[in-house]
Order: structure tokens, then C-alpha cells, then sequence
């Protein structure tokens, strides 16, 4: 199982998030939308017309966990440190947890924005998911240079 980690754990975090973060998708999906780009780019090409067809969030979730595939092959087949990612995805997340709600001059006027803590908690995991996967691969490739 820690073999092949990255190659369950982005696909299945990333489709498990944006499903939940469609149930709290932020003012018009937005959160939604940008959080889940991975999967919701098929929206445009099947040009679906009704956002709550509930074919919609499980076909950007699908298609955003084979997305999340590739960049998980790359972190197995480069042996990254699990604990490394795990850091990074950690600070990522959070930081744009932190950032997404700071935005507003108040925490109510966040939360009345968007509608609850969740979207912005299933958001920020996508958000988080994405940018942590550059730095890591960098630390990672670095660290295995740099013992050589």
C-alpha cells in the first residue's frame, strides 16, 4: 500500500472533496468550480446545461481523480516521502483556508458569502491538493540531489 500511496490518495481526496464541496459550493459554485477545475473542465466539454443534474459533480469528480492519476504516478515513481507531502499538502490547505477567509473584513461576512465553513474547507483541500504537488516534487528532487 505505501508503494503506491500518491496513486490512491490524490485521485480518491481530490473526488471525495469536490463531491462534498459540490453539497457546499460556495456563492453560484464558485469554490466549487475553481477547486475542482481538475474534473469540472469536462463541464464545458459536454456543454452541460443543468448545474444540479447529478450526473454533473460525480463527472467532474471521476474525470478530476483520473486527472489527479497523473500527478500521483509522477510522486510514486519519484518515492517522495509520504511524511514530505503530507507536510506540504497540510501547509497549502491551510494556508489557503486562512487566505480564502481573511479576504473578508469579518469570519460572519465570509461565511455569508459562501455559506458555510465546509466550502471553504472542501475547497481549500482541491486548492491545496494542486499546489502542493510542484513544491514537493522540488523538495523532493533536491533532497535526492543533494545526496548524491
Amino acid at each position: 500500500m505505501k508503494k503506491r500511496f500518491f496513486l490512491w490518495c490524490l485521485p480518491r481526496t481530490f473526488a471525495i472533496s469536490s463531491l462534498l464541496s459540490f453539497q457546499y459550493p460556495g456563492d453560484e459554485y464558485a469554490l466549487w468550480g475553481y477547486s475542482s477545475i481538475a474534473g469540472t473542465w469536462i463541464w464545458f466539454v459536454f456543454q452541460a446545461r443543468d448545474m444540479h443534474n447529478p450526473t454533473i459533480p460525480a463527472l467532474a469528480a471521476v474525470t478530476g481523480a483520473l486527472v489527479m492519476a497523473i500527478p500521483g504516478l509522477l510522486l510514486t515513481k519519484l518515492k517522495t516521502s509520504i511524511k514530505l507531502w503530507l507536510a506540504v499538502f497540510v501547509i497549502c490547505a491551510v494556508t489557503i483556508l486562512i487566505y480564502s477567509i481573511t479576504r473578508f473584513p469579518t469570519i460572519d461576512r465570509a461565511i455569508s458569502k459562501n455559506g458555510s465553513w465546509q466550502a471553504y474547507i472542501f475547497s481549500s483541500i482541491n486548492v491545496g491538493l494542486y499546489l502542493s504537488i510542484v513544491p514537493t516534487v522540488l523538495i523532493d528532487v533536491i533532497i535526492k540531489f543533494s545526496k548524491v
